[in-house]
C-alpha cells in the first residue's frame, strides 16, 4: 500500500471504500492536500440518480470524464453503483491526489476499470475534443467557478446528446456580493435580491449556453438546483443552428424594483422604461441571464422514482427537494419571501400552504420553491399576496 506524508481516514460513501485525508486535522477542508467535502454527498447521490436517468434514456453504454476528480470518489461510486458504462476516465492536476486516487482503486479493486491521469483539467478535456473521441458525460465540480472549464468541456462531449454536469460554489459573485467578479466569470450582471440564488443558476445557464452557441449546440437544462452552498447544473446538448438560435431568443434580462419589491423578465433591456411601474423608483436589473424551464419534468419524475428504488444516503433530501421541484415546474419566474414580504407591509405571516391554497383558489398559479423553505412562487402581483395575508388575519 502506498505512504503519504498526511494522515488518512477510512470512509464508506454508497458503495465506494475510500481513504480521505483527516479533515479534522485542517481549519478548513481546502487546506487539506486533497480535498473532500463530506456535505457533497448529496451532490454526489443526485448524479448517480441524473446519470442513471440519463443513461436510460439514451439507452446505451456510457463514457465518462472527471476533469476534477480529487480522491476519485465520485467516478469510484459511478463504477460501481451504475451499470453499462463503457469507460470513465478521472483526472486531478494535483500529483497527491493522483497518488491517493490511485490508492483507492486499489481499495475498491478498480485498478483496471478506471482509467486516471494528472494532467491540468482543461489540457485533459482537450484530448477529447475531436471526432471519434467525444463522451457521453462530463462532469465538472470545481471548487469555485465552473466557467474556465465550460469551453472545453462543450468541445469534448458528443455534440448531439452528452450530458454536461456543472458545479458552482463561488456564491458570493453569483449572488451580487461580487458583481464584477460575476460579470468576468459568467458573462451577467446580479442582483443581491430575496431570490438571488434562482438569479445564480439562471446566470450560470447564460454563460453555459452562450458559451455552446459558439460551436451550434443548444443547451436543455434537465435539472438546476441551488442548496446549501453551491448550485448544480445537469443540462442536454442538441446540435443545430436552428435549435441553437431557439435557445437563445430565451436569454434576457430581470428589472427589479428595490423600493416596493416589483420585478419582471425582459428580453429587451432597451425598451424598457427605467421607472418601476408599481411605485414610480428607478429600476434595477440582473443578466442577461436565462429565462426559459430550469426543470424538465419528465427527467425530474424518473429521476425521483430511482430514488425510491436506492439505497442512497441521502435519500429522503432528495425526495423532498425533486418533490418541490415538481411543484415549481411549472411556476412562474423569480419567487417571493413572505417573511420579507410581511415587514416590508407590517403585516404578519400566515401558513405558506393556507396562502398557496388562497392563490390558487383565486386562479393564479402558487407553489413552493426548493430555492427557500419560505418562499413560493405565483403569478399574483406582491400587493395582492399581501392583500390576501390581511384578509386571513382579519
Amino acid at each position: 500500500m502506498k505512504k503519504f506524508s498526511f494522515p488518512l481516514i477510512a470512509i464508506t460513501e454508497g458503495a465506494a471504500h475510500l481513504e480521505i485525508p483527516d479533515m479534522n486535522q485542517y481549519r478548513v477542508p481546502t487546506d487539506a492536500p486533497v480535498f473532500y467535502n463530506f456535505l457533497m454527498e448529496f451532490n454526489r447521490d443526485i448524479a448517480i440518480l441524473a446519470v442513471k436517468t440519463y443513461q436510460e434514456q439514451q439507452g446505451h453504454s456510457l463514457t465518462i470524464l472527471l476533469p476534477l476528480a480529487a480522491t476519485g470518489v465520485r467516478g469510484i461510486r459511478f463504477r460501481l453503483e451504475l451499470a453499462n458504462i463503457e469507460r470513465i476516465i478521472m483526472n486531478d492536476a494535483s500529483s497527491t491526489a493522483y497518488t491517493l486516487m490511485e490508492h483507492n482503486l486499489e481499495l475498491n479493486q478498480l485498478s483496471d476499470s478506471i482509467g486516471i491521469q494528472n494532467e491540468d483539467a482543461i489540457g485533459f478535456l482537450n484530448t477529447f475534443a475531436k471526432r471519434g473521441q467525444r463522451v457521453d458525460v462530463i462532469d465538472v465540480d470545481p471548487f469555485g467557478s465552473p466557467s474556465r472549464f465550460i469551453d472545453s468541456a462543450i468541445c469534448a462531449l458528443k455534440m448531439k446528446s452528452g450530458l454536461i454536469c456543472l458545479t458552482a460554489t463561488d456564491m458570493a459573485p453569483l449572488c451580487g456580493v461580487s458583481p464584477q467578479a460575476c460579470l468576468r466569470k459568467y458573462g451577467g450582471r446580479p442582483l443581491r435580491t430575496e431570490y438571488c440564488h434562482e438569479l445564480a443558476v439562471r446566470l450560470c445557464l447564460n454563460s453555459l449556453i452562450t458559451t455552446a452557441a459558439k460551436y451550434e449546440i443548444a443547451i436543455e437544462p434537465l435539472l438546476c438546483y441551488s442548496i446549501d452552498h453551491y448550485i448544480r447544473i445537469y443540462a442536454l446538448l442538441h446540435s443545430g443552428a436552428l435549435k441553437t438560435d431557439a435557445v437563445l431568443q430565451q436569454l434576457g434580462y430581470i428589472i427589479h424594483c428595490f423600493q416596493c419589491g416589483y420585478r419582471s423578465p425582459i428580453s429587451n433591456l432597451l425598451a424598457q422604461s427605467p421607472e418601476c411601474p408599481d411605485c414610480g423608483a428607478s429600476l434595477d436589473y440582473a443578466g442577461p441571464l436565462w429565462l426559459g424551464k430550469l426543470f424538465n419534468s419528465s427527467f425530474c419524475e424518473k429521476l425521483l422514482m430511482r430514488n425510491a428504488k436506492l439505497q442512497l444516503g441521502t435519500k429522503k433530501r432528495i425526495s423532498k427537494m425533486v418533490q418541490f421541484i415538481l411543484e415549481e415546474a411549472a411556476s412562474p419566474i423569480t419567487y417571493h419571501n413572505i417573511h420579507r414580504l410581511c415587514k416590508q407591509y407590517k403585516i404578519s405571516p400566515i401558513p405558506m400552504e393556507k396562502l398557496i391554497q388562497n392563490l390558487q383558489k383565486q386562479g393564479f398559479q402558487a407553489s413552493r420553491t426548493h430555492f427557500s423553505r419560505v418562499s413560493l412562487r405565483t403569478n399574483a402581483s406582491r400587493a395582492h399576496i399581501a392583500h390576501l395575508i390581511q384578509q386571513s388575519n382579519a
